[in-house]
């Protein structure tokens, strides 16, 4: 895109928008086009500064001109669909369940304000239960933003838990209890003309969402359904009986075809998952939303106030003007960024010569250790791993945790059977465990873990010692080794034949698997004997 567009990437991500009200006025819509030129407004200014005239004579000051609202999406390339809210209406409208963005009146009965703020408890409540799914709300009503936000906040501190809900300028945000936001319920005053509702709507949604992974994550998902036609055509139907035949030549052996059904739905979805992989790799839609306008607006850059860099170990952080922070984070000529941050953080010779020999890292002055974790559990663990009738199975990747019977410390364990060993078992079988070393956050780790008081820190030295053997008996039926439920709280566990339990805790992504493997057999591998012990002497 040659012109940044604050609101670009989010409009190509939006599909549908739910407006409910039980006042809805379907005459000609006589506003102005949403089409027009609205700039960017900042959600405590929403109810007042878009204000207009009352809607023409001969409707009421709470109907809505339903006409102009979805004209208004429709300008901006987002289907909007109206629900007329009805007294025999009970409850909450399926349509709400897949649009994203839900736009509804605060009274849907004169003087009731109970109704709405019902149906947005349930459908968080319903949000919540499924997979904490990130909602929009827009409240578009005559009612004042303070009296409105309130009782949003008070309703759903009081009937929904594992949340809080809380002002946040002219908006109330929901945090899960980890922190993260998952819904933004807004302020619209229905003074805005109905036509430029759904900019106003926009522009907010954006601005909720704004942030570099955000948007990489809207981008990727606008690409994805933009492309979706392509992938469908070229795996079209034609290429069906290939794929029959990839799957009955696996259910030739006897000892393919417990599996068989389990590698067919693999190697069509990894199919279908490479493909994808390359458009979003040549996608211009997600390369903007790592381009320099982007990055300096989200990172803060715009304001270099709030903004500093930090060398590792540095005692106050430094502020840098607007050229100074373009060049740290944008320029391609590495003696330019590197005079910057000499001069900037004041290095002595000493500390210049570690920086440029790329000992001294640098980082920004506000990153938290906790985000940084999270990055790097996000990059390893696998964040949808497979469940088969209720349960995992044991394999190359998995992540186990061993609870003593004494108070001592839990044992970690990641399991490093290749995946052509974990299946097709017909009897008890031994898999490789290699042993984890937990260690303090401010120590180099390999894997994080996600416990229920924070992250874990697990590494390994990768040596063939610290590999325990356990042997399992596979199941009957899909012959691999499957968990069992155990306990109230449903943990998933393997036993062995001592009869040692292994509590499932993650699998890392097979990637960073075959990683591990890697660096064990590289360890094994090693060649030892004393012909040049003083050469090793020396070098040490």
């Amino acid at each position: 895109m040659t012109k940044f567009d604050f609101v670009d990437i989010p409009r190509e991500f939006l599909g549908a928008a739910v407006l409910i009200d039980d006042d809805l006025d379907w005459s000609e819509a006589t506003e102005p086009s949403s089409s027009e030129t609205v700039d960017l407004i900042e959600p405590d200014d929403f109810s007042g500064s878009a204000e207009t005239e009352e809607q023409s004579s001969g409707k009421t000051d709470t109907s809505v001109n339903a006409e102009a609202v979805v004209d208004g999406f429709s300008e901006l390339g987002l289907v909007c669909s109206t629900y007329r809210w009805r007294e025999n209406h009970e409850k909450v409208p399926k349509s709400t369940e897949k649009a994203d963005l839900i736009v509804i009146d605060w009274k849907l009965k004169p003087g009731n304000e109970k109704i709405a703020l019902g149906i947005l408890t349930e459908r968080l409540k319903q949000d919540l239960s499924e997979r904490n799914r990130l909602r929009y709300i827009a409240i578009y009503t005559s009612e004042s933003s303070e009296k409105v936000l309130n009782a949003v906040v008070e309703g759903f501190n009081n009937d929904v838990s594992a949340i809080t809900a809380a002002r946040k300028g002219d908006a109330v945000h929901v945090f899960l209890d980890s922190g993260a936001t998952i819904w933004r319920v807004g302020h619209f005053s229905k003074k805005i003309q109905g036509g430029m509702l759904a900019t106003h709507i926009l522009n907010d949604f954006a601005d909720f969402q704004d942030g570099v992974l955000p948007r990489t994550v809207m981008a990727a998902v606008a690409e994805i359904k933009r492309s979706a036609y392509e992938h469908l055509f070229r795996f079209g139907k034609s290429l069906d009986p290939a794929l029959a035949t990839h799957l009955l030549d696996k259910r030739i052996s006897e000892l393919e075809f417990p599996t068989s059904r389990d590698s067919f739905a693999e190697f069509a979805t990894s199919l279908v998952l490479a493909d994808i992989s390359a458009a979003l790799h040549s996608s211009n839609l997600v390369a903007s939303a790592t381009g320099k306008t982007d990055l300096t607006r989200c990172l803060g850059l715009e304001n270099p106030k709030s903004m500093g860099v930090l060398r590792d170990q540095l005692e106050d952080p430094k502020e840098f003007d607007q050229e100074q922070l373009e060049t740290v984070f944008f320029s391609e000529d590495y003696d330019k960024f590197a005079t910057v941050i000499e001069q900037g953080l004041k290095l002595n010779a000493k500390k210049k010569k570690s920086f440029r020999e790329g000992k001294a890292p640098i980082a920004l002055s506000t990153v938290q250790e906790d985000d940084l974790t999270a990055l790097a559990y996000l990059d390893q663990i696998n964040s949808y791993p497979k469940k088969s009738n209720g349960s995992y199975a044991l394999k190359s990747g998995t992540i186990l945790k061993r609870v003593p019977d004494t108070e001592a410390e839990p044992e970690f364990f990641l399991c490093l059977q290749p995946l052509c060993d974990s299946v097709r078992l017909s009897g008890p079988t031994s898999f490789p465990l290699l042993k984890l070393l937990s260690v303090s956050a401010k120590q180099k780790f390999s894997f994080p873990i996600k416990e229920e008081k924070g992250y874990r820190y697990l590494t390994s030295k990768f040596k063939l010692s610290d590999v325990n053997m356990a042997t399992f008996e596979p199941n009957a039926e899909s012959r691999d080794v499957r968990s069992s439920t155990s306990g109230p709280d449903a943990t998933q566990v393997f036993t062995c034949y001592d009869n040692n339990e292994f509590v499932w805790i993650g699998e890392l992504k097979p990637h960073y698997a075959a990683e591990a493997q890697g660096a064990l057999a590289t360890q094994g591998g090693r060649i030892g004997n004393d012909k040049f012990e003083w050469l090793r002497r020396k070098a040490s």
